[in-house]
């Protein structure tokens, strides 16, 4: 091995990194690639997507994305050169095709984990609903309109518990009312 190069596969050196056997051409004379033109080294690993690409923690059951990942903190893969969020790639792995219009959300509301048992597919809002940064929960906002007619009126409720949730008491009110949370 050349001093100060690493391979990350136990690939030998002139074969793509990617698993798919292709010979790679060598760089400037001294060294090959590690890829062949166009595999990025990822195709092969969506192929290949294993325990190493993940740590799995004991307590929460999340497997945790070991490589890079996104600003918004999902993991990162790419496939055919587009890049393509972690947890989408496993769950079609091991899951099969998300079917279309649907989205990917965190069960464990952890944005690195990949594990396919915490990840389901479900519409956009229902995603958003169920978000991280939801402030309101169903039987939250089911307590709320059953303890509205308590006050004198449902703008006195939407203060009194826009204060306590950390929202604007107009959106709560709207919740109240029913234009939200249908």
């Amino acid at each position: 091995m050349i001093a100060g190069l690493y391979f990350a596969h136990p690939i030998s050196m002139a074969d793509c990194e990617c698993g798919c056997g292709q010979a790679t051409k060598l760089r400037k004379g001294k060294y090959p690639q590690r890829f062949v033109w166009g595999h990025n080294g990822v195709l092969g690993r969506f192929i290949t997507l294993s325990e190493a690409d993940w740590d799995v923690d004991a307590a929460t059951g999340c497997w945790n994305w070991k490589h890079s990942l996104q600003a918004s903190g999902y993991g990162q893969i790419n496939i055919g050169g587009k890049p393509v969020t972690a947890h989408r790639a496993v769950y079609e792995k091991y899951r099969g095709e998300i079917p279309h219009g649907l989205h990917i959300d965190h069960l464990c509301r952890n944005r690195k984990c990949v594990n396919p048992e915490h990840l389901e597919p479900v519409t956009q809002r229902e995603n958003l609903r169920r978000g991280a940064t939801a402030k309101l929960t169903t039987s939250l906002v089911s307590t709320m309109r059953n303890n509205a007619p308590l006050f004198k009126d449902r703008a006195m409720a939407a203060r009194y518990y826009a204060a306590q949730v950390g929202m604007t008491w107009r959106a709560l009110h709207r919740t109240l009312c029913g234009a939200n949370w249908t």
